[in-house]
């Protein structure tokens, strides 16, 4: 009896492709993780816009910062100072000095000054520190009113031009805008957190939109 041989084919490469071939589940995967971020992100799109809506109901909102008096003067000050210690003249030596002359008419006086000359000195010296006393007590009566004069302060922004103007503040008023100042700064945060996932998702529409034009072809 005899048995014909079967021809062996050549393959086909049909085996070879499918263990190549694309999973669409991966895809399918990738679009499912998608969903669930931009799902994500626009919850957290709602909550901020929810909060920036309640910091509109609290009160007003300001843009600016508030500043005493004494800070708004301290660099026209410290300007002024560098002018003048920049212009002051030379300081006079010690030979030409008013106090060395003093000093060397009062050493004579008291070696070779009779008593009424020298009962004079000490009345005009005296009278000299006294006059320096009530200044000195001038001087604290004015530090001491400062002191109890409540502080000014100053609504401070900047203008289009990068300036700062300034417009006085009501001592009243002071809690009022401190509470509206505080109210803009985080509105200005939730602003920047906002445009933050918007232009994450911006980035999302942008590659969706061009798989949309892959698939169109």
């Amino acid at each position: 009896m005899s048995t014909s041989k079967v021809p062996q084919l050549p393959p086909t490469g049909e085996a070879t492709s499918l263990r190549y071939e694309v999973n669409p589940a991966i895809a399918l995967n990738a679009l499912t993780e998608i969903y669930k971020q931009v799902q994500h992100y626009q919850g957290q799109l709602r909550q901020l816009a929810y909060e920036i809506h309640q910091v509109y109901a609290e009160g007003p909102v300001v843009s600016g910062w508030l500043a005493s008096e004494a800070s708004l003067s301290e660099a026209s000050l410290s300007a002024a100072v560098h002018h003048s210690n920049r212009n002051a003249p030379p300081n006079p030596s010690v030979e030409d000095s008013p106090q060395s002359c003093s000093g060397s008419f009062d050493a004579a006086l008291f070696r070779h000054g009779d008593a009424d000359d020298l009962m004079q000195y000490l009345s005009a010296l005296e009278n000299t520190m006294s006059g320096q006393d009530s200044e000195i007590q001038v001087k604290k009566s004015k530090a001491a009113d400062e002191q109890q004069r409540p502080s000014r302060y100053y609504l401070c922004q900047l203008n289009s031009s990068g300036q700062i103007e300034s417009e006085q503040c009501p001592p009243e008023q002071v809690p009022m805008l401190s509470m509206a100042i505080a109210r803009y700064q985080r509105l200005t945060q939730l602003i920047k957190q906002k445009q933050t996932l918007e232009t994450k998702l911006q980035a999302i529409v942008d590659i969706l939109g061009d798989v949309i034009t892959v698939l169109a072809d």
